[in-house]
């Protein structure tokens, strides 16, 4: 019913393509009232209180977390983060990623996680009182082509490092770690890439079955540690790529998932699923995928 989910560039509003078309966008009408919902967020108050502040700039319909889009050539990039534990009462995903292009770019290069409900316990659900069941896979994805599964286990819990590196012009090794288990994979890949941007994502996926975004589940919160890429031959951390902070926001134009302000000289952020409601959800058009 709801096909492979795809993680793919970020859908800001309307009639924006990009996070850089979103200042010609009109802006939403009161920021305040985006303000009040992350305070009124499932997070800690020590995690509220460094959430990075909601602009017109930085906001999205499906992607949180930093995007680095300077100038230059991003050839690496690379982090940390443990697996959240996803609970919900419906048919839901989470994904947490780094990638390479995206960012008004057709192209994009991803390693990372996501959980995704199992759909055949959604229906049990009401007679139940229990949460959904999730399944927890690590994957990679080249667009245009589908999510290829990565053969290491992985649940909530697991610390994970993930990284990109452009080996020779075009080619790129893709390496994932769990840490808990010790088990590792890697593997080359050909892809043509803008190497444009970077990108560290907490993401709600698409749907191939739905053509539409999957809704956030409620993933609590996933700090990304040891954050870096390569820009122009030299390993940097976000903070001095000049990154940008996004925050998710929903249809009803509600935070969904708040990021961060930058800690550990600029290396590490957290993004916080709040309370609000992740539906209605953005449906596309035709979605076309390679098979």
């Amino acid at each position: 019913m709801f096909g492979t989910l795809f993680f793919f560039s970020p859908v800001i509003f309307p009639g924006a393509s990009n996070i850089a078309d979103a200042a010609s966008v009109t802006p939403l009408s009161s920021y305040s009232s985006l303000t009040a919902a992350i305070l009124n967020s499932k997070a800690s108050a020590s995690s509220v209180s460094n959430v990075s502040s909601v602009s017109s700039s930085n906001v999205s319909r499906n992607w949180a977390g930093y995007t680095a889009t300077a100038s230059g050539v991003y050839s690496g990039i690379g982090s940390s983060w443990v697996v959240p534990q996803a609970k919900s009462n419906v048919y839901s995903a989470d994904s947490t990623w780094v990638g390479i292009g995206g960012m008004g770019k057709p192209d994009l290069i991803q390693v990372g996680t996501h959980a995704v409900a199992d759909g055949a316990t959604v229906n049990a659900v009401n007679a139940t009182n229990s949460g959904v069941n999730f399944t927890y896979k690590a994957w990679y994805e080249i667009l245009p082509s589908v999510p290829v599964t990565i053969p290491v286990a992985i649940k909530p819990g697991d610390a994970i490092t993930v990284s990109i590196t452009m080996q020779t012009p075009n080619t790129w090794l893709i390496s994932f770690q769990n840490i808990t288990t010790n088990k590792n994979y890697q593997t080359s890949v050909y892809y043509a890439s803008s190497m444009s941007s970077a990108e560290w994502i907490q993401e709600a996926p698409l749907s191939s079955g739905t053509n539409s975004v999957v809704p956030l589940d409620d993933f609590g919160s996933v700090a990304f540690n040891n954050a870096w890429a390569i820009k122009d031959g030299v390993k940097v951390n976000i903070q001095q790529l000049g990154a940008r902070a996004i925050n998710m926001l929903s249809y009803a134009n509600q935070v969904l998932a708040a990021t961060s302000a930058l800690g550990d000289g600029g290396s590490s952020f957290s993004v916080v699923r709040t309370s609000a409601n992740a539906s209605p959800v953005f449906a596309f058009g035709k979605v076309n995928k390679k098979k």
